[in-house]
């Protein structure tokens, strides 16, 4: 069996921003996409070999729903996948054993315990994701972006940058290790990684630096991405004015 990956990158285990998980005032679908998160971050921490160092109860949640403030370690875990979500399902919505109340996201997070719950067959972090999404189809609005990036992590192993996606295997070339620029990242919608690639270079030309914000801009991050932009081609004036747009800096 393939050892422990070197290092790790995921969006879940920047230091703590926000407020603790148990005091963040959350609605029942931002409560969602937090869960949506942790079953991401254990998709990566299986394919690489890793295991959390504390309980999901311990991270902190910021003022747009991401997640943070988690750690791991090398080695695998020997908690079943379900019995770690399953918990963090009771400690989201304060029920203990069960979900109550009415509303979409409150009926989606029971029909996940019911799935998750006394299975003979282990769940898969990943299978854990694509359940979630399929709960919960209200994640893939663009109101939710900054939870869906934690849908990409990164792992290292013998200096190699090798990117993951949480909810399917790795088939294709480009999901089993091949380096993508930044920009390529951009074209094919990984604004997530796109972005991380782009905080690392450090003089980059009008193209590069539209594409750097193109990443933020699709990962929510409006104000970042004006942030970002210097040029002046039609492109970035047509990005500058949709990032103004977004902040009500303008008139629609």
């Amino acid at each position: 069996m393939r050892g422990s990956a070197d290092r790790i990158e995921h969006p879940t285990l920047e230091p703590a921003v926000g407020r603790p998980l148990h005091a963040a005032e959350l609605s029942d679908r931002a409560r969602l996409a937090v869960l949506l998160q942790a079953a991401a971050l254990l998709s990566l921490l299986e394919r690489a070999a890793w295991r959390l160092e504390r309980d999901f109860a311990r991270g902190h949640v910021t003022s747009d729903g991401v997640l943070t403030g988690l750690a791991a370690r090398p080695g695998r875990s020997g908690r079943p996948v379900a019995e770690r979500l399953v918990e963090l399902v009771g400690e989201l919505f304060e029920g203990g054993t069960g979900v109550a109340g009415r509303g979409e996201a409150r009926r989606a997070a029971r029909a996940l315990l019911e799935r998750w719950r006394g299975r003979l067959v282990p769940l898969s972090p990943d299978e854990a994701v694509t359940e979630v999404l399929e709960a919960a189809p209200f994640l893939s609005e663009s109101g939710f972006a900054a939870s869906r990036a934690a849908l990409e992590g990164v792992l290292y192993r013998q200096g190699r940058e090798i990117p993951w996606r949480a909810g399917r295997r790795a088939r294709s070339g480009a999901m089993a290790g091949e380096e993508l620029t930044p920009s390529a990242l951009v074209a094919a919608g990984k604004f997530a990684r796109a972005a991380r690639r782009f905080a690392t270079v450090d003089a980059r030309g009008e193209a590069e630096r539209l594409d750097h914000a193109r990443a933020l801009f699709g990962l929510g991050r409006a104000e970042a991405a004006l942030a970002v932009l210097e040029g002046r081609c039609a492109a970035s004036e047509a990005l500058r004015l949709e990032c103004q747009l977004a902040l009500g800096q303008v008139g629609a």
